[in-house]
């Protein structure tokens, strides 16, 4: 069911998506079309009969030589040359605390949006703060429209299973002698909101739109003229009933009805509500369809198709009755077979069942002679093993839902599982209607060594469980970890697959280009695949090369070469000791045999940077042959667990000729701050600089480089690093 709905001024879809923390049984079927909840009782009765109460794309930041914006107040002469962020699929522009067009730069400080006019670049000038009254997660700007994602400031709103009870359980009182009452505990939720700021005057944005929903805010996505919010809450139960989340556009607020909602039979890991509104810009016209699906641990997105990925977990009781089923059954004689079959089939809770299945098995057990019980040993130890390795890929599964976005209209189109799990966002791509998918499989539980000791005449007669026990689950399975690379078509069914990379290994970072995905797995040295995908039938291992240290991030140079921002390691009487940042250059032009070229180091033990786990902290211009990353230096400087030495950026030059060049060093450290910092290093004392300080993004204008933090704007020359200017910002919470 879809409604209608229109929404001034810009193009927005959120996908809402509402989380319920339950886990089912991982009896995975196909389930055929979509079907739609008639009620809120219909509801509750799906999620009552599927809880488990066991559980409670290559984008290259580009230089874009184009007319500065679009509004009239941008309009300029000249062209400018500017960065844009760091996205995953070019075409698909992904949200961040800075934005520029060129001319002006956007600015999140805590609840805060600066709008700064740049040029000239010795002196930019702060043209007007917005407050939202409210924190501000992430912006887009789009022409004369700027997008703020973020959390009002009022906090939690309770929930309390029933419309009656909308007053807090905290401020209730009793008067004197009279008996508590029994209340409904209530859930929390914060309020999130969308507001769309109109900045045809620079000097005074005007808000001109607000959408306040129920839930967190999680993600987002911008593709012409539609933009695609991604937030999180929980599906609140209480006895019967089932709230469902409301959503509020202006002075008009909703819930979304349980007709409204669509869903597939497929178990899940868990149940969340998935609501895509689509706006078209040109008709200002907003779609929704509403989907039940598993809970969103990754969004990923193509011009297309949205992908939400969710983990899919076999339960503790669903793992012991497949072991029992599969490994102990087959071992017992026909009268112990019926007894266990008997009780796995009764209605008792697990636990119980589980407690009369050992107790009778190990009576079993006991009664037989020494050689029978070797033998049992033996058989049962086998079985285990094969056991262990079928379930390597059950124990964890990720979920992805397919939703095409063509034409701006949400139109769900599959669903599909594989093993493993994913590491974030450049673990998926889409190439050709076909979708890649890298995952590592760990599996949650394994078999442990059953205990079979029986060394007396008393014990072969004896009816207790104390020499016998059916294995338990274990976690200490590291070195069995295994990764994969799986191809799915365009209805998510899987049509190729490289698996069993790397044991003892896990993926640390991945990058699809085209027919080629980098896959870097670490444990004590870094390997670094080279997979063809150009037949997605028979994708294939091309090439490898180990070095010690591992990329957890990886960007294109070009065709030929990629670069790797990570860490530097050595290998210390078999303990791995991260010694630093590190940068590379892989060539990669012959596939079967990847050479690093170049490489350089930052700091020692202890230091970081951003761009280790958000690309977005990450610049890189090939033409400029500019790379910018934020970092945080410690060093040894003669004591044991080493010293902050730096905080800011490092800018380098890079080329395959020159390698990796410093040109030098950028911070947001005053005098003062500088001061304190340079006397602690010489001394016994620790000095950490205020959060505002810390550098978080670089972009570039024309020839000049501008990094930010929460507190200030620097401007800089981009080839000499001379400062020009710097701006304070007005950060608050």
């Amino acid at each position: 069911m879809k409604s209608k709905i229109s929404l001034a001024v810009f193009g927005v879809i959120i996908i809402a998506v509402i989380a319920l923390f339950v886990i089912t049984k991982s009896n995975i079927s196909n389930a055929g079309s979509l079907k739609y909840f008639e009620s809120a009782e219909e509801i509750q009765q799906f999620l009552s009969q599927n809880v488990d109460s066991s559980y409670q794309a290559f984008a290259d930041r580009i230089s874009i030589a184009q007319e500065a914006g679009d509004g009239a107040a941008r309009l300029q002469e000249k062209t400018v040359s500017y960065s844009q962020t760091n996205v995953q699929v070019a075409g698909v522009d992904e949200p961040d605390i800075v934005k520029t067009d060129g001319v002006y730069i956007y600015v999140v400080s805590g609840s805060n949006i600066s709008v700064i006019k740049a040029n000239p670049s010795s002196s930019p000038r702060l043209l007007s703060v917005i407050n939202v009254n409210g924190y501000v997660q992430e912006i887009f700007i789009r022409n004369n429209v700027l997008v703020i994602f973020g959390q009002e400031s009022s906090g939690y709103v309770p929930y309390y299973g029933c419309p009656e009870c909308d007053v807090s359980i905290a401020t209730s009182k009793l008067s004197a002698g009279a008996e508590m009452a029994i209340e409904p505990y209530p859930y929390y939720s914060p309020k999130s909101f969308i507001k769309l700021y109109d900045l045809s005057d620079y000097e005074s944005p005007q808000e001109k739109e607000s959408v306040v929903y129920d839930g967190s805010y999680y993600n987002a996505r911008m593709i012409d003229n539609y933009v695609y919010v991604v937030a999180q809450q929980p599906i609140f139960q209480q006895e019967e009933s089932v709230q469902l989340p409301s959503v509020k556009y202006g002075n008009v607020e909703e819930k979304i009805a349980p007709e409204d909602i669509a869903y597939s039979l497929l178990p899940d890991a868990g149940y969340q509500l998935t609501t895509i509104f689509a706006l078209n810009l040109d008709t200002d016209e907003l779609e929704r369809s509403t989907f039940m699906t598993g809970y969103t641990q990754t969004l990923y997105v193509s011009e297309h198709n949205i992908y939400i990925a969710a983990p899919l977990y076999i339960s503790y009781e669903n793992y012991r009755e497949k072991f029992i089923e599969e490994v102990v059954i087959a071992l017992l004689d026909s009268s112990t077979e019926q007894y266990v079959t008997d009780e796995l089939e009764s209605k008792q809770p697990f636990y119980q069942k589980d407690n009369n299945i050992r107790e009778y098995v190990a009576g079993y057990y006991n009664r037989l002679s020494q050689s029978q019980k070797d033998d049992f040993a033996s058989n049962l130890n086998q079985k285990a093993d094969v056991f262990a390795e079928k379930m390597q890929k059950e124990l964890q599964k990720i979920r992805i839902h397919k939703i095409s976005i063509t034409g701006g209209k949400p139109e769900y189109v599959a669903t599909g599982d594989v093993p493993g799990h994913l590491l974030n966002q450049f673990s998926l791509d889409e190439y050709k209607n076909y979708l890649r998918v890298a995952t590592t499989t760990q599996p949650f539980f394994g078999w442990s060594e059953p205990v079979i000791f029986s060394t007396t005449e008393e014990d072969v007669l004896a009816e207790s469980s104390e020499s016998f026990s059916i294995p338990e689950p274990r976690t200490d399975l590291q070195d069995e970890t295994k990764n994969n690379v799986y191809v799915l078509d365009d209805n998510l069914n899987m049509v190729g697959s490289v698996e069993n990379l790397a044991p003892g290994e896990r993926i640390y970072s991945a990058r699809f280009i085209e027919d080629r995905l980098y896959l870097v797995t670490f444990f004590q040295v870094d390997p670094l695949f080279v997979i063809d995908l150009s037949k997605p039938s028979d994708p294939e291992v091309l090439g490898e090369l180990k070095i010690p240290g591992y990329s957890a991030y990886l960007h294109p140079y070009d065709d030929n070469y990629v670069i790797g921002v990570g860490v530097d390691t050595t290998d210390k009487e078999n303990r791995v000791i991260v010694e630093g940042i590190k940068l590379a250059l892989f060539d990669v032009s012959d596939v079967s045999n990847p050479q690093q070229i170049a490489q350089t180091s930052i700091g020692q033990s202890g230091s970081s940077s951003e761009a280790l786990y958000n690309h977005k902290a990450f610049l890189f211009d090939k033409n400029k042959q500019l790379l910018v990353i934020p970092v945080t230096v410690y060093e040894n400087s003669g004591i044991n667990f080493g010293k902050l030495t730096f905080q800011g950026s490092y800018v380098f030059s890079l080329s395959p000729e020159s390698g990796f060049a410093l040109k030098g060093r950028v911070t947001h450290l005053n005098e003062t701050e500088q001061e304190a910092l340079d006397k602690s290093i010489l001394s016994d004392d620790y000095y950490f600089p205020p959060y505002t300080t810390v550098i978080q993004r670089s972009f570039y204008i024309d020839n000049t480089l501008y990094t930010i933090s929460q507190g200030t704007l620097k401007a800089h020359n981009i080839d000499t690093l001379e400062e020009q200017a710097s701006l304070q910002l007005p950060y608050s919470y």
